[in-house]
């Protein structure tokens, strides 16, 4: 379902966001909490910005989460943005406050961010994957950093 960015970009500076950036992807928004963290929104433009058929008065999705840390939610409809916009930000900023949620359970030092499976790729439920699952090093060394996932908090909340 398409979003009218207008109707969005109303609520998020109602709800104190500024908009940082547009590209050709889409429109980035910005609130700062007062513990310090940012809840940042992308609203994806809907069209494909390498064919050059992109709209830029109206979004495919809102994606919101705590500086890409933790829950993503995704909004699929301008209803939904109404709807829950508030709820979403008041629990995204109570997470803020508490932010050994975000953190990876199994090494205690970065912080769990949403895997989600692409579109026509391996099928997976999205899970809150730790930031050092990348594969680092070179050789027999090679491998990720750490594989720790976590189950504390939902890691995608689709708002319809």
């Amino acid at each position: 379902m398409d979003i009218p960015k207008d109707d969005v970009s109303a609520h998020l500076i109602a709800a104190g966001f500024q908009l940082l950036r547009s590209s050709g992807f889409g429109d980035s928004y910005e609130k700062v909490l007062p513990s310090g963290w940012k809840i940042t929104a992308f609203g994806s433009f809907v069209g494909n910005a390498f064919v050059g058929n992109v709209n830029r008065e109206i979004y495919e999705e809102l994606s919101m989460s705590l500086d890409g840390k933790g829950t993503t939610h995704v909004f699929h409809s301008g209803a939904a943005v109404a709807r829950d916009l508030g709820e979403t930000v008041a629990l995204l900023s109570d997470v803020s406050t508490t932010p050994d949620l975000l953190k990876c359970p199994k090494c205690g030092v970065r912080f769990v961010h949403t895997k989600s499976p692409t579109p026509g790729g391996k099928q997976f439920r999205p899970f809150l994957s730790c930031d050092g699952m990348t594969i680092e090093r070179t050789g027999k060394g090679k491998g990720p950093l750490c594989t720790g996932t976590s189950n504390r908090i939902p890691a995608l909340v689709t708002h319809r």
